[in-house]
């Protein structure tokens, strides 16, 4: 079955868009972009589930601002054989070429891919925005059944997995409340109706890291 969103470049409104997957590198003002030793640190900002590098279009520019750069790669969550380590190589690919002063941020279900990328290739930095802590040596259905940490009612908007194990969104308003009730309502209705499939096969594999590498991390909970 062909994947229901498109592969190639998608516009996320900020940047210089790639045809690698929606693959964006955001540019400092002097209209340079990665990879340069004379910049500031290097953002890597990795989407959750359901979304898409779009989710970052607000963020970018403020960090442009500021003189940094960055990358926003769209993982492959309609894949339904990719797991969190194939999440992991799109991150690292789309870091090729930059050095070591890597502030790596995941939002949500990506908390379970940037651990796989510290230990791919070095960062200076973790953050887990609302992200997922991953349990060594068990997986995301393992937490999920012993971990209350969604709210229960996100079931009932969502459709049942075809046949790659993808769901998505059915229930718009629903998902507004759920994912996006602190934006305004142009922001919250932009976003529902950008949501896209998430395959749930990367929650059936255990962690494959036998311990978390040594970043500094921070958490960050809103």
């Amino acid at each position: 079955m062909a994947p229901l969103r498109r592969r190639l470049s998608v516009t996320v409104g900020f940047g210089e868009t790639h045809p690698v997957r929606g693959l964006v590198i955001f540019r400092t003002s002097d209209g340079s972009s990665i990879p340069s030793i004379t910049r500031m640190t290097t953002f890597a900002l990795v989407h959750g589930s359901w979304q898409g590098a779009w989710c970052w279009e607000r963020l970018a520019p403020l960090l442009q601002q500021a003189g940094h750069d960055g990358v926003a790669p769209d993982l492959p969550c309609d894949d339904g054989s990719a797991s969190f380590d194939t999440y992991a190589d799109v991150v690292c690919d789309a870091l090729k070429g930059c050095n070591d002063d890597v502030v790596l941020m995941g939002h949500s279900l990506a908390g379970m891919t940037i651990p796989l990328v510290a230990a791919r290739r070095p960062v200076r930095q973790l953050v887990y925005l609302c992200g997922v802590i991953p349990d060594i040596g068990r997986s995301m259905f393992d937490q999920l059944r012993d971990e209350p940490m969604l709210n229960p009612a996100y079931v009932k908007g969502l459709s049942e997995s075809d046949m790659q194990t993808r769901t998505t969104w059915v229930d718009l308003e629903l998902a507004r409340q759920l994912l996006f009730a602190d934006c305004d309502e142009s922001t919250s209705e932009a976003a529902v109706n950008r949501l896209g499939p998430q395959a749930r096969y990367p929650y059936s594999a255990p962690f494959s890291l036998a311990e978390f590498p040594p970043v500094c991390c921070t958490l960050r909970c809103l």
